[in-house]
């Protein structure tokens, strides 16, 4: 992929984090003396993006002030609201209204993902292609909760959620790390094409593999540490994730 490409990344900060039991927006905690989100955004300056789009809903105003002095000289950090949390398609949509005049290629991530790196974001450049969709699989001893990556003769067809698997579908060890690079283009044109018809009642984006599989142009790089990409949840995964980041510094 040459230089002339463009950049940017929408961050998924908006959800609150019930499970970590404090009011502290979840992606404020921090990993190393630092925010998960800030981290997070960090990865994505540092992989050369051009602007970063932070979606936000809980606590935004302590999130937006947390990262705008964080990243004061930086010019190009850009936020988007997310009112009601309906699922990662929806947060995307969001995202993309602070990106109204942006062409080029999307990263798709977490602020719940701390310890993402520059050099997988890089990876994931390598294999994008304008009509199609890459993301980052990881591969797991257990693999409850995630999303299973269906391949065909090797290629990824679909990803289906956990809830929705039937158990054979339970039995893959492939997952989704649910972070992806999409071209605006295809975004903008297929999002609309993700519906809500299923039993969390959630736009989910991996919809979205589907609908670029049929068109031959989903690939996946699946990443040597799973530890690098997985969200946090939890104060056990947040000690978890320093303990990480301690050893991989």
């Amino acid at each position: 992929m040459n230089k002339q490409q463009k950049y940017t990344a929408v961050v998924l900060a908006a959800g609150q984090g019930t499970r970590m039991k404090s009011d502290l927006p979840k992606v404020l905690h921090p990993v190393c003396g630092e925010t998960m989100v800030a981290r997070v955004l960090r990865a994505c300056f540092d992989a050369e993006l051009e602007t970063v789009v932070t979606v936000v809903g809980y606590g935004r105003e302590r999130v937006e002030d947390s990262l705008r002095s964080d990243f004061a000289t930086v010019p190009t950090l850009l936020f988007a609201v997310q009112d009601v949390q309906r699922g990662t398609a929806d947060a995307v949509r969001c995202g993309l209204s602070a990106l109204e005049d942006f062409a080029g290629w999307v990263f798709i991530l977490y602020g719940d993902v701390p310890n993402i790196r520059a050099s997988s974001l890089e990876a994931l450049k390598s294999i994008a292609i304008q009509d199609g969709v890459a993301f980052i699989s990881m591969r797991v001893d257990d693999p409850t909760g995630y999303g299973r990556v269906l391949r065909e003769n090797g290629v990824p067809v679909s990803i289906v959620e956990h809830q929705e698997c039937t158990d054979e579908q339970l039995a893959i060890h492939e997952v989704n790390a649910g972070l992806y690079l999409i071209h605006s283009d295809f975004l903008r044109l297929h999002l609309g094409q993700v519906d809500s018809g299923n039993s969390a009642d959630e736009f989910y984006l991996t919809d979205l593999i589907a609908i670029a599989a049929k068109r031959g142009g989903v690939h996946a790089w699946t990443v040597s540490d799973p530890a690098e990409v997985m969200g946090v949840n939890t104060l056990e995964q947040l000690a978890a994730a320093e303990r990480w980041a301690l050893l991989h510094h």
